[in-house]
This record gives C-alpha cells, structure tokens and sequence, in this order.
C-alpha cells in the first residue's frame, strides 16, 4: 500500500436503478440491492481488491489477451500511487522506472505479454548494453523489470509461469558481459570541501557541513525539520519522517554532536514543523549578496522588486537534486574567480564520514552511525586505511 493516506470512496445509492455503487477512478461498481447484506458485503470485496492494487482501478481488461503495453501503463499507474513520501508526492523511483519501461515499451510494446519470455529479457539487456549503461544499472534494470511482470502476476493479468520464466535470467558478471563498468563513489577530500563552502551561500554551506559531520544520506538532510531532532540531551538525535529502509521497518537514527549543533541552531525556526533548510532563504542570501556587491547606486525603484506572485517561487525545502546543483553552482562559482575546484556531489560526503570514523573508531562504528544494517554494507562507504595497509606490508616483509 501507499504510504499516504488513501481516501476511501464511500458507499453510496443510485437513485435511477436502486442499486448500491461505489465509483472507483472514475468507473462505477454496482453491489447488488442498496442497503442489502449482499450489497455491503461486495462493497468490502471491491474496496479490499482496490486497496491490495495500492489504491488505483485495473486499467486493462482482463478476459482479453494483453499486449506488453498494457502491461506497462497498468504497472505505472499504480506505481505513481505506490512509491509516494509522506506528503503524497511520488519519489525518485517513478522516473526510474518510466525510464526502464520506455526501452521495453520500445522493443515489445505492440507483442504479447505471454510471449515476453526470458529471450526478450535478455534482447532488452542488450539493447542496454550498446547503449551504453553500465553493468551495475543494467541489473537493477532487468530487476525491475522482473518486479512489473510479478506484479502482474499477482494482479493476475498474466499467467505466473511468464514472471517464473524471467527469473531464470541472471545477473551479468563483471568481466563477461561486455557491459561498462561504474566507477565506484569515492570520499571527498575535506581539503575540497574548506575550499568550496566560501562559494555556497550560508544556507548550502551549513547543509554541507552537517552531511560532512553527520554522514546522512542527501534525501535525510533536505526533509530536516526541528520537530524531528530530540534535543533534550548533549547529544541531539535526527529521527527522519522516512528514509531510504523505511519499508523494511528499519528505524533511523541520526545523532549530531555539539559542531553540527552550532551549525543547525541559526536555521531552527520558530514553527517546529518548518524545514530547517529552506530554499526561500538561500534565494534571499545569494539576493542579499549580490545587493552588497553592488557597486552603484540603489534607485528607489529597485528596492524591492519582488514579485507578488512569482511565476516559480522557492519551494518549501530542497530536493537532493536542487540541493547538489546549489553546490554544482558553487564550484563553478570558484571556477569564475580563478579558483579551479574539482567536481564532488553531496553523496559523497556520506563515504567521507564514513572512512572518517571508521579509522578514528572502528568498522562498526561507521556502520552504527551511517545506520547500516550490516558491516559489509558499511565497508563499502569507508575507504581502505592505505597507511595502515602500507605499515602491515612493511612488517610482514
């Protein structure tokens, strides 16, 4: 189900024929005699089948023989109401998702779903290949793909032998497939980061320093609100509204010492509720910057020019990707004034703190505090202690 609230169409009498209905996107279901056992009873059916659907109506007709497009808009629909935050909003994985499709839609859209066997699995992997996509993505590529024909499956539009059949197609090995290679996220030296953060303004800058400090994920930073952070102790703990594991019952836990305090303190508003980090007021800092710079003379009529009603006004809180392009615009920023800084994104930051503690901790430190599961999971944020490897082969001769 999604994780918003879902409205439930009520029950309800058709006055023309005397018959119950409910009306689900847009399409009425008859229940039998209104106000009859039998009519309250089939209203439950119908509601519970549109729950387990994740709240959206069957788009396709099931007595007919399905082409894969059908498949497809039918998995989407229901997807733009599944993968959703806790403000209704759908997330990054709807995109992804429209994305993979698109390549299957292309090659089998018109084809029959029954007849999309493990052979055209692999034929859509290809096509990934010469594409260009690397081997990692491609994987979890066909494993969506994999996800929309269970799915159907499950909503019984297709037989289950299909999704069975795709599963005998396994994962691409690195070196035998002629799929590129991902180059793995590396730390961000803390040299680059001192000599970005003058080129962000205050509000950017102090959410670096606190993913620096922290190693949060971007998506836990930018929903940051006061209410979410207990600060009755020394230490304060960030418990996020949702997170990456969240449908794994995980919980998430984030402790901020006293550095990331002092630099949280000037953007904690009044309302609780608010976003610490608000693009509103980045907007009016970079604004504010630009007035003192100015070096003539501030007409009357310039004052302000602030728009009553902007066309695109700055939305309530960042998104991880305005919040690595304000730092993008950083570094180019420093590029302008003689200043040549080498490209980092925010995420990797999180493998810099990661590296961080587990050489001045341990492994399972980095894991505690990244909220990792498991220590090979950890392992993979924290870089390997070339000084210390150095100093082991040195002894062992």
């Amino acid at each position: 189900m999604p994780s918003h609230k879902i409205r439930i169409p009520t029950y309800r009498l058709h006055r023309a024929s005397g018959r119950a209905v409910v009306t689900l996107d847009g399409q009425d279901h008859y229940l039998g005699e209104h106000n009859s056992p039998e009519s309250h009873r089939e209203y439950k059916r119908v509601i519970n089948e549109w729950l387990a659907r994740g709240g959206v109506s069957p788009t396709v007709d099931k007595s007919a023989e399905l082409v894969v497009n059908e498949i497809v808009v039918a998995y989407i629909r229901y997807a733009e109401s599944y993968y959703c935050d806790a403000q209704g909003n759908t997330t990054l994985e709807v995109p992804k998702i429209k994305n993979t499709l698109k390549i299957v839609s292309e090659m089998y859209g018109e084809k029959s779903a029954e007849e999309f066997g493990p052979l055209a699995l692999k034929a859509v992997r290809q096509t990934m290949i010469d594409r260009g996509l690397c081997r990692k993505q491609i994987n979890a590529r066909v494993g969506l793909i994999k996800r929309v024909f269970k799915w159907a499956s499950s909503e019984e539009l297709i037989t289950p032998t299909i999704y069975h059949g795709l599963l005998s197609v396994e994962g691409l090995r690195r070196g035998r497939c002629g799929a590129n290679e991902s180059k793995p996220v590396k730390p961000v030296d803390d040299a680059v980061v001192e000599a970005t953060l003058p080129y962000l303004c205050p509000t950017v800058r102090a959410m670096v320093q606190v993913q620096q400090l922290s190693g949060m994920r971007s998506g836990e930073l930018v929903i940051m609100r006061p209410i979410d952070i207990d600060m009755n102790s020394d230490v304060w703990f960030y418990t996020p509204p949702h997170h990456k594991t969240l449908h794994h019952e995980h919980t998430r836990v984030i402790p901020l010492g006293p550095k990331a305090q002092e630099i949280l303190k000037p953007f904690l508003a009044d309302d609780p509720t608010e976003y610490v980090f608000s693009p509103k007021s980045a907007q009016e800092e970079r604004n504010a910057a630009k007035r003192a710079a100015r070096k003539s003379k501030v007409q009357p009529s310039q004052i302000s020019r602030a728009k009553t009603k902007p066309q695109n006004p700055p939305r309530e809180r960042y998104e991880t990707k305005t919040y690595r392009s304000a730092v993008l615009y950083g570094i180019r920023k420093a590029a302008k004034a003689g200043v040549n800084i080498p490209d980092w994104h925010p995420y990797q930051l999180r493998h810099t703190a990661a590296t961080r503690i587990r050489k001045s901790h341990s492994l399972d430190a980095a894991r505690a505090v990244l909220g990792q599961k498991t220590l090979a999971i950890a392992d993979t944020y924290a870089e390997l202690d070339a000084g210390l490897a150095s100093a082991v082969a040195a002894a062992i001769g």
